[in-house]
C-alpha cells in the first residue's frame, strides 16, 4: 500500500511507481466514487488524436475536434 497526504487546497499527489504503472499522462481523467467508508478512485484514459483517427473511416470531411469530444464523452 502506498500512502499520500492531502495538501494546501485538497490536493493530493499521485505516486510515481502508480503513475508508471498505469501509464497515467496529463489529460486522463480521475473519477471518484464514495461507497461506504471507502473512496474507489478509477482512471479514464484520454485518447490521442491519432487514435481516434484509426477508428474513423469517412468519405466525406470528418471534424477532428468534434470527433476528440465524442470520445472524451465516451460516445465513440
Amino acid at each position: 500500500m502506498i500512502e499520500t497526504s492531502i495538501y494546501k487546497g485538497f490536493q493530493i499527489y499521485i505516486p510515481k511507481k502508480i503513475r508508471e504503472k498505469h501509464n497515467l499522462n496529463l489529460e486522463d481523467k480521475i473519477t471518484w466514487e464514495s461507497r461506504d467508508d471507502e473512496i474507489i478512485i478509477k482512471v479514464k484514459k484520454q485518447r490521442s488524436l491519432n487514435d481516434l483517427a484509426r477508428l474513423v473511416v469517412a468519405d466525406e470531411e470528418v471534424d477532428a475536434v468534434e470527433i476528440k469530444k465524442l470520445a472524451g464523452r465516451g460516445e465513440i
